[in-house]
């Protein structure tokens, strides 16, 4: 019978799914924070892997292997996982690139709304016994224009996210993933002041300048 070990903690959900799969003949182990010898003696038994990113499979974990037909990472990379090593012994390796796209995209635009309400600087202020409130108002969104610049499957992917959802509108979609990093970026490129930083941006302007024409031109 197939059989698979699951070499990191994996969300309830996840292990029911394996649970349903025994009445087509599936078994399959947990055990977790193998390394050296250890992993590479668990791999040996088993048809199936699948990790996330606490353990480090590298080529000394499949040396000698040959039972082990896929590797499945869950979650998006796979840099812990040694792929050529795996390719040259047959060893399929996979991930889930779509597993956590919406949990991301709530997660960003958590970001989001606790930058435009300054919530860190707000909770810092009153864990320090300080009760500044007016200093940390922030702004509204609802009704904005949202500029997105690096607009990926992340959000695409979960419409019912961006400021639309708030009575507002989305405006700037690039390809590139990467947001302005201060709001030094807003005087700079002739734009209205009160940009919030999301994220560091790449040295690279090509991609910034295309979105700031856009926003230019149609706020």
């Amino acid at each position: 019978m197939p059989s698979i070990i699951v070499l990191d903690t994996l969300s309830p959900d996840g292990l029911a799914l394996l649970d349903a799969a025994a009445e087509m003949g599936v078994t399959y182990e947990v055990v977790t924070g193998l390394s050296g010898a250890a992993l590479r003696e668990a791999l040996a038994r088993h048809d199936g892997a699948i990790c996330r990113s606490g353990v480090k499979i590298t080529a000394e974990s499949l040396a000698g292997n040959h039972r082990l037909k896929a590797i499945v990472r869950a979650g998006v990379g796979t840099d812990n996982i040694d792929k050529e090593a795996a390719t040259r012994q047959g060893i399929v390796v996979m991930n889930t690139p779509a597993g956590n796209t919406v949990s991301t995209a709530e997660h960003a635009f958590a970001l989001l709304l606790a930058l435009s309400r300054n919530i860190a600087a707000a909770d810092a202020s009153l864990r320090a016994h300080r009760w500044d409130r007016n200093k940390f108002m922030g702004a509204q969104v609802a009704g904005k224009t949202l500029g997105i610049v690096g607009l990926g499957r992340m959000v695409l992917s979960y419409p019912e996210l961006p400021a639309d959802s708030l009575a507002g509108k989305t405006l700037a979609r690039t390809a590139v993933c990467r947001t302005f990093s201060d709001c030094t970026t807003a005087p700079r490129h002739g734009l209205r002041s009160g940009c919030y930083p999301l994220d560091d941006y790449y040295k690279s302007m090509e991609p910034e300048a295309a979105a700031v024409k856009a926003i230019k031109q149609r706020v």
